[in-house]
């Protein structure tokens, strides 16, 4: 569970880091949503797989691992 707890903060900055470089005028609209989705879904699952767990539920399967 730290990994995925870990894991939930880099995928966090992540998305913190690619909105401050958007604004700054570093991507194009396009590029930064693509991007942006990928980051949220991403973070999605991390966040599915750890209330699995906290539940006691055996994790979902996901392609993120």
């Amino acid at each position: 569970m730290t990994f995925l707890r870990e894991r939930k903060e880099v995928v966090y900055e992540n998305l913190r880091d690619l909105n401050f470089e958007h604004k700054a005028g570093k991507f194009p609209e396009q590029d930064f949503l693509a991007m942006r989705a990928g980051l949220e879904s991403e973070a999605a699952a991390i966040l599915a797989e750890i209330e699995d767990l906290e539940q006691g539920k055996r994790p979902r399967t996901s392609s993120s691992h």
